[in-house]
């Protein structure tokens, strides 16, 4: 079936309580500002953060589990440092019409499976502001996302690594993990919140998530015994398009 018809009801009750409202609530829209515009002044924010910034990478060149609290990023070039620009990998996308750049910085693969871009992800990670490096989101504890409910980098950047390649239930009921994947992702606004972000977070800021990603479970989000993954008929990585 068709995704996009599930969420008719939900459209025409909102249209409903909408229209009920009274005229003098009215609101402005905010207008956007030009993907393609923003994406050039985007990029030369990010290659700029990436030029002059430093990374503990000899750290994660020893043996171990290493976590994104391990991870220091510098403007000061210490022993064993290495400048972001020479150690991301630049991937590009098109999207809404709009050529991106993305930058990830690959800290360790994993050595499990890779998720797809619709699956539910188990991680932990910490978001900041590429502007000032303050921290607007993070988690102590292992947490669950529906990647299609994040933003678009998430959805390109997750794929990329691996689940952990075993995991130990302990005694007190937490979980050690071993060997998953643990990186940094560099977004643009484009494929961040752009003009719409939630609270804490500045329209049109460029991102920092690092994360460590553990297990990873298929979906099945119209519930009709069929994979997500197998419903986007054109690969456009938007499964609620397609009419199966």
């Amino acid at each position: 079936m068709n995704l996009r018809k599930l969420t008719i009801l939900t459209l025409c009750l909102a249209f409903v309580f909408t229209a009920c409202k009274k005229d003098d609530d009215s609101f402005v829209p905010i207008q956007e500002r030009d993907r393609t515009e923003q994406q050039i002044a985007d990029k030369d924010s990010l290659m700029t953060y990436l030029q002059t910034h430093y990374y503990n990478a000899a750290l994660f060149e020893t043996a171990g589990n290493h976590t994104i609290s391990d991870l220091i990023i510098s403007e000061t070039q210490e022993a064993g440092y290495v400048l972001l620009s020479d150690a991301v990998e630049t991937k590009t996308t098109v999207y809404k019409e709009t050529d991106y750049e993305y930058y990830i910085l690959n800290l360790n693969l994993g050595g499990g499976e890779s998720p797809l871009y619709c699956n539910d992800v188990r991680v932990n990670y910490s978001g900041s502001l590429l502007e000032n490096g303050e921290v607007f989101d993070s988690t102590v504890n292992p947490t669950e996302f529906d990647l299609l409910n994040l933003v678009q980098g998430w959805r390109l950047v997750i794929p990329e690594f691996k689940t952990a390649e075993s995991f130990v239930e302990n005694s007190d009921g937490t979980v050690s993990y071993n060997n998953y994947g643990l990186g940094v992702m560099f977004l643009p606004s484009g494929l961040a919140y752009y003009a719409s972000p939630p609270f804490g977070i500045s329209a049109y800021s460029n991102l920092v998530f690092k994360f460590e990603l553990y297990q990873t479970g298929e979906n099945d989000h119209d519930l009709d015994l069929i994979k997500t993954q197998f419903e986007d008929l054109d690969n456009d990585m938007d499964p609620f398009n397609d009419d199966t």
